[in-house]
């Protein structure tokens, strides 16, 4: 059994070597941080990327209304994506360039409401891995196999109220937003307001046909969401249970990898690693050494 210091400092080792960091502040930052510190913001980082899997296209009324009356090269544009979302062409292209090159970043507009955007450009020659940054942007939800188009907003529209206004008219029961019952504020909350409150990393509620409702994942303080830190607790768990196992019941756990089609060495060798799987959707568990055999004990999601 690996002891939980040197395990830990095998997690952190993967983590800073899959995270893209540019500088070596960055690195001692991350490298001194508790490890449910750090692992809330790897989950935080990966939670930009979009698994890639063929999807089905929900569109609100607003955004059909938009998509109808567009010009032929936004219209184009707008076809375009929504192809690459049908067939589960990979995204990644169409995020913003700070999930390759500030890892530490905060997407608080994803954070707060689960909101993703995407860029409508074509692949730049030049990089050939991202597409041209434009200035309007998809506003978009994923939900399992499906994926929720919200609507074409510009870069200053990262708190505005009518973007939670289309997802409650069109989807309400799907509960993107939450409803806070018993609570009306007195006064409206301004688009500003709302900006300087996510900016200090505090969270709002939105006044919306004479109901409260906030985003699924509260924003914690330091402008990651509740479900990263949700996420560090139940990746620190399912480790715990698993390296317990591994040292009372090795054989119950050689069985169950037996029966899921590993062929492990009499005596295993194992490191604990991540993976990018299919779908681009990373997962955590152990290599064993010698046979190269993944064993996967969860996802990053």
């Amino acid at each position: 059994m690996i002891e939980n210091n040197d395990l830990f400092d095998c997690v952190r080792t993967e983590i800073l070597k899959h995270l893209p960091l540019t500088n070596q502040s960055e690195r001692e930052t991350l490298a001194s941080m508790p490890i449910h510190t750090l692992l809330v913001r790897f989950h935080n980082w990966n939670k930009r990327f979009i698994p890639c899997f063929p999807r089905q296209i929900i569109k609100s009324t607003e955004f059909e209304f938009q998509f109808l009356n567009a010009s032929s090269s936004r219209y184009e544009a707008l076809e375009c994506v929504i192809s690459e979302i049908q067939q589960g062409i990979d995204l990644t292209p169409r995020l913003s360039k700070q999930v390759k090159n500030k890892p530490l970043d905060n997407d608080l507009m994803l954070n707060e409401w689960g909101i993703y955007h995407l860029h409508l450009g074509k692949l730049e020659p030049s990089s050939k891995e991202w597409v041209g940054r434009t200035g309007d942007l998809l506003f978009l939800l994923f939900k399992d196999d499906k994926t929720f188009i919200i609507g074409v907003y510009d870069h200053n529209s990262w708190s505005k109220e009518e973007i939670v206004q289309v997802c409650i008219t069109n989807w309400e029961k799907l509960n993107f937003f939450i409803e806070i019952k018993g609570i009306v504020p007195r006064s409206h909350l301004s688009e500003e307001n709302r900006k300087t409150l996510r900016r200090k990393h505090c969270n709002s509620f939105l006044t919306i046909n004479n109901k409260s409702y906030a985003g699924n994942y509260p924003l914690s303080s330091a402008g990651t969401s509740l479900d990263s830190c949700f996420f560090a607790n139940i990746f620190l768990s399912k480790l715990e249970d698993f390296e317990q196992e591994w040292a009372k019941n090795p054989e119950i756990i050689r069985q169950q990898l037996t029966d899921k089609g590993y062929r492990l060495p009499e005596n295993p060798i194992r490191e604990f690693k991540f993976f990018r799987g299919a779908n681009n959707i990373l997962h955590y568990g152990f290599k064993e050494i010698q046979s190269q055999y993944f064993f996967s004990i969860g996802l990053v999601n």
